[in-house]
């Protein structure tokens, strides 16, 4: 069985045992990847397995030692064992999107007092996005040439940053998501490990692009988020 086959077969399986008994879910996995029973049984061992990494960094808020995750990929992911999908995550889907300019929004707050909020949203940022493919998985509420709306991430207490397009040239480009739900139905983005040297470059570019908009005067700004602010 080639990686590519591997994967997408784990996938396939993933969105269709869920909430099955351990019995259906080796079933499941033995007819979607049309596999002996050996086979099937190491595909299923190793999809549990990932499941438990993915629930450990949704728990913890990390995705790997350093903490860092990103959630907008240039490539298409193919092993979601790594990302931070929960156990209850519903449409679970890998959609190709483009950020919305002037859209992103920090969820965290502070009180009237200026202080940071005592309440602690489970994700921190907001994006509207609009759907350019829906690659695999769930396409309910994901027609192509609509926007949602999306929340993800949350401060590890390292980084200034929670990684997501901040530059004008970021909203131009398109980018590979994982998508799921919750019981609310509200759309959230998964998170995948993000390496420090990978955060720092792209750090270095908010930072400076942040400086040089600073020296221009405020009718000529970019925001940081892609929009206007003349």
């Amino acid at each position: 069985m080639t990686t590519r086959r591997l994967h997408a077969c784990k996938f396939t399986a993933r969105l269709a045992s869920k909430g099955a008994t351990t019995r259906q879910f080796f079933r499941t996995v033995s007819n979607v990847c049309r596999l002996p029973v050996l086979g099937a049984a190491l595909v299923a061992a190793s999809l549990i397995a990932a499941e438990q990494v993915g629930a450990e960094s949704q728990t913890k808020g990390i995705g790997n030692s350093s903490g860092l995750l990103r959630y907008f990929m240039v490539a298409e992911p193919q092993d979601l064992g790594i990302a931070t999908l929960p156990h209850d995550a519903q449409g679970v889907a890998i959609a190709k999107v483009r950020a919305v300019p002037g859209s992103s929004a920090w969820l965290g707050g502070r009180d009237r007092s200026g202080q940071p909020s005592v309440e602690r949203p489970e994700y921190w940022v907001s994006y509207d996005l609009r759907i350019v493919d829906v690659i695999r998985g769930t396409r309910a509420n994901l027609n192509t040439g609509s926007t949602i709306t999306v929340t993800f991430g949350k401060p590890d207490g390292k980084h200034n940053y929670i990684p997501a397009p901040a530059l004008p040239q970021e909203f131009e480009r398109q980018y590979f998501v994982v998508l799921f739900q919750d019981r609310s139905g509200h759309f959230h983005l998964a998170g995948f490990p993000m390496s420090e040297m990978e955060y720092e470059a792209w750090e270095t570019e908010v930072l400076k692009f942040e400086a040089e908009r600073a020296r221009l005067p405020p009718k000529d700004r970019v925001a940081p988020n892609g929009s206007s602010s003349k």
